[in-house]
């Protein structure tokens, strides 16, 4: 797989620990779409999901595991308008 002229060799998939105060803060719902993502590269790259939100990861635990990880590509997710930010 190639963006730009480059090989892209590992991707990251993220769905982050958002917090709204709304209802959606306890409901737990599986990143679908990130899993559908993956399925679909998956013979090409090498991919990663993160679930941010089920395992309650601040910022600095996310960059850190982006860090570690090395990713070429990142792709966050966001179910709900309310969370963008």
């Amino acid at each position: 797989m190639k963006l730009l002229n480059k090989k892209i060799k590992k991707v990251l998939l993220i769905y982050p620990n958002f917090v709204t105060k709304t209802i959606t803060d306890n409901i737990t719902i599986p990143p679908l779409g990130l899993e559908t993502i993956a399925e679909c590269i998956l013979n090409h790259v090498k991919v990663k999901i993160i679930d941010a939100k089920v395992r309650n990861l601040k910022v600095e635990d996310l960059v850190k595991e982006m860090n570690e990880y090395e990713p070429d590509v990142v792709g966050i997710s966001c179910c709900f308008t309310i969370g963008i930010n």
